[in-house]
């Protein structure tokens, strides 16, 4: 029985196969966007995706990606600075569309209470500005972009 990985021209493990039959895949050959790469048998799948990519050979020592912020290129992680913006987004207009009630004319809340949360929402508003310019994206965790958010009112 054969085993092959499907790698992606940037020499990472997309997806294993095994195929119904031996010869229905062949060393090096192209499937879609990936290329065909047969390794032994007896090793673990999820080994091979997670710590080995294609560089005119088999090489075992990938390292691990460091967040769902990284993509493989270039044979080595890379910070995606788009992904982190457009998750700092998405989740400031969550906080806005979850703190509109506030600014209603039937709102319950005091006229000092709404203008906390006026400020708290423009503060908000301001993140996408000011993100960019302050952040040391090298140093963003995904479990740590919540804090770079200010404290709603109470």
């Amino acid at each position: 029985m054969k085993k092959f990985a499907l790698v992606a021209e940037n020499g990472e493990v997309v997806s294993i196969v095994h195929p119904a039959y031996d010869n229905m895949f062949t060393e090096g050959q192209q499937v879609g966007a990936q290329t065909a790469r047969s390794f032994a048998y007896e090793m673990s799948d999820t080994t091979v995706m997670n710590e080995w990519y294609w560089r005119y050979t088999w090489e075992k020592n990938k390292p691990e990606r460091p967040s769902n912020y990284y993509y493989w290129d270039n044979y080595e992680w890379n910070l995606n600075t788009e992904a982190i913006e457009a998750e700092v987004r998405s989740l400031r207009d969550y906080k806005l569309g979850r703190s509109d009630w506030t600014q209603f004319s039937d709102s319950p809340l005091s006229d000092s209470k709404k203008a906390e949360w006026a400020s708290y929402r423009q503060a908000l508003r301001d993140i996408p500005q000011q993100f960019p310019a302050d952040a040391d994206y090298e140093s963003v965790n995904p479990d740590d972009i919540e804090s770079l958010f200010p404290n709603a009112p109470e």
